[in-house]
C-alpha cells in the first residue's frame, strides 16, 4: 500500500509536469537518434541540420506541457486523492491504464493525433506508473497530513 510522499498540492503540480518532463526525454531521445543517423546511420552522407534537430527536441517538450498538461492536472488531482487513501500495485496498475488510455482518447480526440496512438499509450502507461511509484511511499513512511485527516477522526462533542 502506497500513500502521498509530498503535499497534496505538490503532488498535483508534478503531475501537471509530468508530460513536460516526459518530452524533455522523448525530445532527448529523438534528439540522439537524428544525430545517431547523421554520424553513423542511412543519412550518413547528409549534412547535420542543428536546427531541425534542435527544433524536433524544443517542439517535443513544448508538444508534452501544452497538449497533455490539462488532463495530467486533473489525472493529478484523481492520483492525489486516490494516494491519500492508499493504493496497492493492481490499484496503481488499474490507476496507470485508464489514465494511460485517457491519455490515448485525448490524444486522437482533441486534435486528431496523426502518430502511433500505440505509443502514446504506451508512454503514458510507464510514466503514470511510474510517477505514482516515484510521488508515492510506503504507508508506514508518510510525513505529510492527510487530506481528509478530520472526518477519519471520531468527532468531539463540544459539551462542558
Amino acid at each position: 500500500m502506497r500513500v502521498l510522499r509530498f503535499s497534496m498540492v505538490l503532488t498535483v503540480f508534478l503531475f501537471a509536469l509530468l508530460p513536460a518532463l516526459v518530452g524533455l526525454v522523448l525530445g532527448a531521445l529523438f534528439y540522439a537518434q537524428y544525430i545517431f543517423t547523421h554520424l553513423f546511420g542511412a543519412q550518413a552522407d547528409q549534412p547535420i541540420e542543428w536546427q531541425n534537430a534542435t527544433n524536433t527536441f524544443l517542439l517535443t517538450i513544448m508538444h508534452g506541457g501544452v497538449m497533455y498538461g490539462a488532463l495530467s492536472l486533473i489525472i493529478g488531482i484523481v492520483a492525489a486523492f486516490l494516494l491519500d487513501k492508499g493504493m496497492d500495485h493492481a490499484k496503481r496498475l488499474l490507476f496507470s491504464v485508464g489514465a494511460a488510455g485517457l491519455t490515448a482518447i485525448w490524444a486522437d480526440v482533441t486534435v486528431g493525433f496523426t502518430g502511433s496512438v500505440t505509443f502514446i499509450f504506451t508512454i503514458a502507461l510507464f510514466s503514470y506508473y511510474l510517477a505514482v511509484m516515484w510521488w508515492s511511499v510506503p504507508i508506514e513512511q508518510r510525513t505529510v497530513p492527510r487530506i481528509f485527516a478530520e472526518k477519519d477522526s471520531p468527532k468531539q462533542s463540544d459539551d462542558l
